[in-house]
């Protein structure tokens, strides 16, 4: 399973795709509209970060495979441990689906020993920075946009930054359908 927004974005596709596929390999294509990163960094360059995938949807063209794309989203939270992304210094602390109105979105929260091990941030004497490729539009940061040499645009924070946020969704907007519809269903037959 992976999200399309990960794999149009190369320095954002490794998480995602990472907690999916090292969790149930590479079935069906969920997508998200938008991706939030939450970050909260300690003195010591260890933290905790959050990454929420926001009204995630389905490209399936049948029933059975819509069904399946939930069901290996249900089959990822249900998984206690995921060692290829602990192997990187990262722990899950809680990982949630959640509806919000017609939308589906997924919460990861996880603990890092090191800000470097989080995918896409790279780190300078003087900044932290992401950059974000012209696919992508940025929502909203809590660092400063600059331009990037080639294409798209770098998210700056001062080295020593302690929060560091931002929301990116893409250019063209991703379509399928949501997978809140399927998800209710479950939740009213498993309340059963």
């Amino acid at each position: 399973m992976l999200f399309r927004s990960q794999l149009v974005y190369p320095a954002m596709k490794r998480l995602g795709a990472f907690l999916f596929l090292a969790v149930i390999g590479s079935f069906g294509c969920v997508t998200d509209t938008a991706v939030q990163h939450l970050i909260r960094v300690n003195p010591d360059g260890s933290g905790i970060a959050v990454i929420i995938f926001l009204d995630l949807r389905s490209d399936a063209v049948s029933d059975s495979a819509y069904a399946e794309d939930l069901n290996l989203l249900l089959d990822f939270l249900a998984h206690e441990k995921i060692s290829e992304f602990e192997k990187n210094g990262k722990k899950i602390l809680k990982k949630e689906l959640y509806l919000d109105g017609d939308s589906l979105s997924l919460r990861v929260e996880y603990e890092f020993r090191d800000l470097r091990s989080i995918d896409g941030i790279r780190i300078t004497d003087d900044e932290i920075f992401f950059v974000v490729n012209k696919s992508k539009r940025i929502l909203r940061t809590n660092g400063k946009i600059k331009n990037n040499s080639g294409d798209g645009k770098r998210l700056v924070w001062k080295t020593g930054t302690r929060q560091i946020s931002y929301s990116i969704e893409d250019v063209v907007p991703s379509e399928g359908q949501s997978l809140s519809l399927a998800y209710r269903l479950h939740l009213e037959e498993t309340a059963q």
